[in-house]
């Protein structure tokens, strides 16, 4: 489940940085592979319009595995440089990021979430999720009590104010 919400969370942040390409400028900008790269992306982004709910879904988690290689070219460009500066004024989110720089493991068959990634992943329509680290270890992904606390203290690094978070010895025992 969080391989495919990690996958769906890069195409969104992709939906949301594309229109900056066009409103700041910087179609003209792009080297010819780049452009090609931004294009081959647009073409396939704009062509889930017509889709159900379910078929998007599948459309938006293949986008990071079928154009990895693409999503790579802009996001090395000068260009693109641009655009990531302005992510907050499409509500982009900077933690984001991670997806991008280790796009190669999250496009392999077979991947699996790291801790980080499903404490950086944006998961639409979930309001409280409850589990304990005895059920992780029980389900996938299975993440040590140790690195699912350090993923969590980064996450949630500028929030702490004045007081420590970790996990209770009871909440990590086996």
């Amino acid at each position: 489940m969080f391989a495919n919400v990690v996958k769906n969370n890069i195409t969104i942040l992709l939906k949301r940085l594309l229109p900056l390409v066009v409103s700041l400028e910087l179609e003209g900008k792009f080297e010819q592979n780049e452009r090609a790269a931004y294009n081959k992306i647009l073409l396939t982004i704009s062509g889930d319009a017509q889709k159900s709910p379910v078929e998007q879904m599948a459309a938006d988690t293949a986008i990071p595995v079928d154009l990895k290689d693409e999503i790579k070219i802009i996001f090395q460009s000068k260009a693109w440089e641009s655009v990531w500066a302005h992510r907050a004024t499409v509500n982009a989110i900077d933690s984001h990021r991670l997806f991008i720089d280790e796009l190669e493991a999250i496009a392999a068959p077979g991947y699996v979430p790291t801790a980080q990634h499903i404490v950086n992943a944006r998961i639409g329509g979930v309001r409280h999720w409850r589990t304990t680290v005895r059920d992780l270890r029980r389900g996938r992904p299975a993440v040590p009590a140790e690195e699912m606390a350090a993923a969590l203290r980064q996450r949630h690094r500028h929030h702490l104010r004045g007081g420590a978070v970790g996990i209770r010895p009871e909440a990590a025992g086996g």
